[in-house]
């Protein structure tokens, strides 16, 4: 007869103390936890395993001259928070940073922000943007500030004023000089020019494309089908 191979006491197997075991109703307990121990592993496998791979950092497109904190960018180059962009004239660059998905248009000169408290300042030029949900973040121009949230948005400098397109999800406009003005959009609805002294006026759609809203690039979906039908 084969010897009885002794099994792992249940109190060793969830880690509660032995003590505890005094009656049917605390027994049946631990039998609970035992089979809660056994099983969350798996969980947290499929978990991991259904989890979207992490975004490839760094540039992702380069065409002509890109500049990373003033040296020549290629793809692969990373773009680390606080770092300054250069887009020469006919040229243009997609990159990630963490989360987000930019494409910088051509004569565009953009510092990278740090996280909620450190803007991304658009210095000159056009930049197009998507960024993560749940994440509050800030775009600052000459003239004004956004803070975004899950937002995909459009914005460009022309002279002194300041083109800003919503393409999707939610922002708050803090215009020097202005009144505050908190809105959403589901697919480009509110465009506007917001000038020096604060004021904000109704645009047209200007300069962009749904195509060109990088969501995939960090492994999202945009929220609505491409091309988009109203």
């Amino acid at each position: 007869m084969e010897p009885i191979k002794k099994s792992t006491p249940v109190t060793q197997r969830t880690g509660l103390d032995p003590s505890l075991i005094r009656s049917p109703a605390r027994r049946r307990l631990l039998r609970i936890a035992a089979v809660m121990a056994g099983g969350l592993s798996g969980v947290v496998q499929q978990i991991l395993a259904a989890a979207p791979p992490a975004a490839q950092q760094g540039m992702q497109r380069v065409r002509g001259t890109i500049l990373v904190d003033g040296k020549p960018a290629q793809v692969g180059t990373l773009v680390v928070p606080g770092a300054t962009v250069i887009t020469e004239e006919a040229s243009e660059a997609a990159y990630v940073v963490g989360q987000t998905a930019y494409l910088q248009r051509a004569g565009t000169r953009v510092v990278v922000g740090r996280g909620a408290a450190s803007p991304l300042r658009l210095i000159k030029g056009a930049l197009l943007a998507v960024f993560p949900p749940g994440v509050r973040q800030q775009i600052r121009t000459p003239v004004v500030t956004a803070g975004i949230r899950g937002t995909g948005c459009y914005v460009q400098l022309e002279g002194r004023r300041t083109y800003f397109c919503l393409c999707y999800g939610a922002v708050e406009l803090a215009p020097d000089g202005g009144q505050r003005r908190s809105y959403s959009t589901k697919h480009h609805e509110s465009p506007f020019w917001i000038a020096p002294g604060g004021g904000i006026t109704r645009a047209g759609f200007l300069e962009h494309e749904d195509a060109e809203l990088l969501e995939s690039l960090v492994g999202r979906q945009l929220p609505f089908a491409v091309p988009y039908k109203r």
